[in-house]
């Protein structure tokens, strides 16, 4: 009965993967991609899920923006993979107003095979979300490829991420 209650019963249960499924594709595999996609050679910070507001999508374009002006002789693009939202146009046109254009790419949504794949090519993944985003799988998928994530201080990533160590978590809100 509810009045017998334990405490000590009580649990959390995370969400989980299975990282055997998460080998390291061959080294052809990668580069096939990275060609695919025009980024071999490149810096990639990869940006996976929908392209909202409440993902963050324009606290990583501004940010984005700040690294291309802070590295401006260094081959970095922005690697977004998921569905556009509505709002794509006024994401297109910031991203021309901003001086991005030429290091951005947009995959649209991947297949799961090709998606792992993004994982790999990439060498830091990104979780800008400004609200509470419960638990963001895009975060151990990250880790499970071997990469940093560089995660929101909003929602369940603080527990996903451990700052310094398996990444960053910020606060998406701060300039």
């Amino acid at each position: 009965s509810i009045t017998n209650h334990k405490s000590d019963r009580v649990g959390l249960l995370y969400n989980g993967i299975d990282t055997i499924a998460w080998t390291i594709p061959p080294q052809g595999e990668i580069e096939s991609f990275k060609k695919k996609f025009g980024i071999a050679g490149k810096k990639i910070i990869f940006f996976g899920g929908r392209l909202s507001g409440a993902k963050g999508v324009w606290q990583i374009l501004k940010s984005f923006s700040w690294l291309i002006k802070f590295f401006p002789n260094k081959d970095i693009v922005l690697f977004v993979a998921g569905k556009e939202s509505s709002g794509k146009n006024n994401i297109k046109k910031f991203i021309k107003d901003i001086g991005i254009s030429t290091n951005m790419v947009f995959s649209g949504w991947l297949a799961r095979e090709e998606m792992k794949t993004a994982f790999f090519a990439s060498d830091v993944c990104v979780t800008p979300s400004i609200y509470f985003d419960p638990f963001n799988l895009f975060n151990i998928e990250a880790m499970a490829a071997g990469k940093p994530v560089v995660g929101t201080c909003f929602g369940g990533t603080p527990e996903i991420v451990i700052d310094n160590e398996t990444g960053y978590i910020v606060n998406p809100l701060n300039d």
